[in-house]
């Protein structure tokens, strides 16, 4: 991977995995092993989403899948929120 790319990706539909609590947003998700995490990285949170449910994470080298292990490390495990459930103001068609 080269500067100014990123190992993340985005879903474009907001909630389906679920979101932050705290913006109603997510930045994708990074893989754990098998685990799958969705991340917030404006408010440095992340949630669980489940286990070798993708299988994206089979194909990261050795130095993507410590990468991803450790930026997971950085943040801070919430509960998510889903559609329905989004905080006051903030519509599920925002960008």
């Amino acid at each position: 991977m080269t500067a100014g790319e990123s190992n993340i990706i985005t879903f474009p539909a907001p909630s389906y995995f679920g979101d932050c609590p705290r913006c109603g947003r997510n930045d994708g998700y990074l893989n754990d092993g098998a685990e799958h995490w969705f991340i917030c990285r404006r408010h440095r949170v992340k949630w669980y989403l489940g286990s070798n449910l993708f299988s994206a994470w089979r194909a990261l080298s050795d130095a993507e899948a410590w990468a991803q292990a450790a930026e997971l490390a950085t943040y801070t495990a919430i509960a998510a929120r889903y559609r329905g459930t989004l905080p006051a103001g903030v519509k599920d068609s925002e960008p």
